[in-house]
C-alpha cells in the first residue's frame, strides 16, 4: 500500500480504492485545508495540511508473544513504505518489547492505557491497524467486542471507523482447534478483518512474517 490510496474493507464501492489527502481549499485568512476521503462522496475530517498530515497514520497492535519482541522489523517496513506509526500494546505485551527502542522508532511512546480526561490525544485517527502479533485472548475477546484494554478498545472502534485491519495471528495449535477461537475468526472476519497466516508459537525457518501485514493491507 502506498499513501494516497487505502484498500478499505468495508463501505466501499468497487473496486475498494479510496483517495486520502486529495481536496484541498484555503479560507478567508489563506490558511490551507486537507479534507479525508471516508465515504465515496463525502468528507468527515478536516484539518490544516503540515508535513505530518501528508503521512497516512498506522496503529500497530502488539500482543503478549514471544515474536512480540521483534516488531520493530515492522514498523521499518512501514515506515520505508511512508507510513507514520504508532504502537499500542496490551498490558502484558510491554514485557516483550524493547520500549526505549520501540519508541525511537517512532518517535512516539507506545500506549498501553487509557489516558487521562483533559489529556491530549497522542495519535491521530488510524488510516489502518496491524495486529501482530495477535493472540488467543486478544482474538477471542475482540470479536466478543469486550473492550477491557485500551488495544482491544481501539480494535472494537476500529470496525466503525472504516479502516482496513490487518492480522498476523500468533496461537498454538492446540488453543487453535478451539471452537470459540474458529468462532472468533468466523466473526471477524465476516466483519472484513484480513488475517495472514498463523504463527504456532516459534517462528518457522525465515522468522515471522511480518512483511505479511503490510501485504494484507494492499488487496
Amino acid at each position: 500500500m502506498y499513501p494516497g490510496q487505502l484498500n478499505h474493507a468495508r463501505g466501499w464501492p468497487a473496486p475498494g480504492i479510496a483517495v486520502r489527502f486529495q481536496y484541498e481549499s484555503h479560507d478567508a485568512d489563506g490558511q490551507w485545508w486537507r479534507s479525508s476521503v471516508l465515504r465515496q462522496g463525502l468528507f468527515s475530517r478536516l484539518w490544516p495540511v503540515t508535513e505530518q498530515a501528508r503521512k497516512p497514520f498506522l496503529y500497530v497492535v502488539v500482543c503478549a508473544a514471544g515474536v512480540a519482541e521483534g516488531v520493530g522489523a515492522l514498523i521499518t517496513l512501514a515506515q520505508e513504505r511512508d507510513w507514520d506509526v504508532g504502537v499500542i500494546a496490551t498490558p502484558l505485551a510491554t514485557g516483550f518489547l524493547d520500549t526505549a527502542a520501540v519508541e525511537k522508532q517512532t518517535g512516539r511512546v507506545i500506549r498501553s492505557a487509557w489516558r487521562s480526561p483533559g489529556d491530549p490525544r497522542p495519535f491521530p485517527d488510524p488510516d489502518a491497524v496491524v495486529v501482530a502479533p495477535a493472540t488467543f485472548n486478544t482474538v477471542n475477546k475482540w470479536a466478543a467486542g469486550i473492550s477491557d484494554t485500551l488495544a482491544l478498545g481501539t480494535l472494537c472502534e476500529a470496525y466503525g471507523l472504516g479502516v482496513p485491519i490487518a492480522v498476523l495471528p500468533c496461537v498454538s495449535e492446540a488453543l487453535a482447534a478451539h471452537p470459540a477461537y474458529q468462532e472468533s475468526l468466523k466473526r471477524l472476519r465476516g466483519m472484513g478483518v484480513r488475517f495472514g497466516e498463523h504463527s504456532f508459537g516459534s517462528p518457522v525457518e525465515g522468522g515471522f512474517r511480518w512483511e505479511q501485514a503490510l501485504e494484507l493491507l494492499d488487496r
